[in-house]
């Protein structure tokens, strides 16, 4: 049975520490935060309730905005899944320059995510039922963005589990 978004994002730590290979005996401190749920009415505010699909539902009533992976030291890793209202800002920025000509975003996809170092993007595209969550590389056409989780939850524990060596950016499929 698969796991809940709201059991994925519960399952990771608020500190961890990792070694640094090329300086042993030094660590550093990533940490995981998550904002209260956000409301359905706000959810509705700026997405339509009839065509979001369930899993960005679940996981905006899981927790508003999630930093997940962000080093407490630097602020150099980690990634950022947004509220409604900036996913909503994100989405339309994006899709606004880069015409639909250009092939990289579609019209159905939603940016849930943001990597703090790259300027990357956790897409979620709507038109499929799994497999649907992307990292979209801008520098790239989108047949050579990875798919990153066969759905939110998926997606949540391959990165939990493979945040720093950058497995997690693998295409599963």
């Amino acid at each position: 049975m698969p796991i809940s978004i709201t059991d994925a994002l519960e399952s990771y730590s608020d500190i961890q520490r990792f070694l640094v290979p090329t300086h042993p005996g030094r660590s550093f401190d990533i940490c995981n935060t998550y904002d209260p749920p956000a409301e359905a009415e706000e959810v509705a505010q700026y997405w339509n309730l009839d065509t979001l699909p369930r899993d960005l539902f679940d996981l905006w009533r899981s927790a508003r905005e999630c930093r997940l992976h962000h080093d407490r030291g630097s602020g150099k890793g980690g990634i950022t899944l947004l509220s409604p209202p900036k996913a909503r800002e994100v989405t339309e920025r994006e899709l606004e320059f880069w015409d639909d000509e250009d092939g990289r975003f579609l019209k159905s996809d939603i940016i849930i995510g943001t990597m703090v170092v790259e300027p990357d993007f956790i897409v979620f595209d709507t038109r499929k039922n799994d497999f649907n969550v992307l990292l979209a590389s801008t520098l790239d056409g989108r047949g050579d963005w990875p798919i990153v989780g066969r759905n939110i939850s998926d997606f949540l524990l391959r990165y939990r589990d493979l945040p720093g060596e950058g497995h997690w950016q693998r295409s599963i499929v």
